[in-house]
């Protein structure tokens, strides 16, 4: 989970672009309103409401679905799922903060974007959401783990082909960071 140790200017969220080289941030509160915009397909929109529902409904986090998002002020939507490319060709999935909350690990806005097709799984969607609530791969852990470690869960890189399950491990972080 973000941050690693000491909080160090380097652990501080940035605002991020959707080219795959963000820093993972924390979202901004333990109420997450969460928003599907019209580039998902039914299919997929019922993706991202099963793996929030089944999976990070049962953390400490608060999840809603209002009928709108926000994009501005004081109350922005906090979580945003796009189906589109990323920027670079190399992800199936990114997620950045829009909206960094200056000089902190928190971010009020952050957008999760992947590939459509057969790249918009249940495995993917729950490792992007574990980005946008602060959890990292493996490598980026402290101390570092492999990718592929078990107590990852969803969180396994590459996200394709591994577990849909966010993991007791991810779930603990999470409740213990919210």
């Amino acid at each position: 989970m973000t941050p690693l140790g000491e909080l160090n200017a380097n652990e501080l969220c940035r605002k991020g672009k959707p080219d795959g080289n963000g820093r993972p941030c924390q979202t901004d509160n333990k109420d997450l309103t969460l928003w599907r915009q019209n580039t998902l397909e039914a299919a997929d929109r019922n993706r991202v409401k099963w793996v929030i529902d089944d999976q990070y409904a049962p953390t400490d986090l608060v999840t809603s679905w209002p009928g709108s998002a926000s994009y501005t002020g004081d109350s922005e939507t906090d979580i945003v799922y796009q189906e589109l490319n990323p920027t670079n060709p190399r992800y199936v999935g990114v997620t950045w903060c829009d909206d960094p909350i200056s000089a902190t690990v928190k971010c009020d806005q952050a957008y999760v974007r992947i590939k459509g097709g057969a790249r918009f799984t249940y495995a993917v969607i729950c490792h992007e959401t574990g980005h946008a609530v602060g959890l990292l791969h493996g490598r980026d852990a402290n101390p570092p783990i492999n990718d592929g470690d078990d107590r990852l869960g969803c969180l396994h890189n590459p996200p394709d082909n591994g577990p849909i399950e966010l993991g007791s491990n991810n779930r603990d972080q999470i409740n213990k960071t919210y």
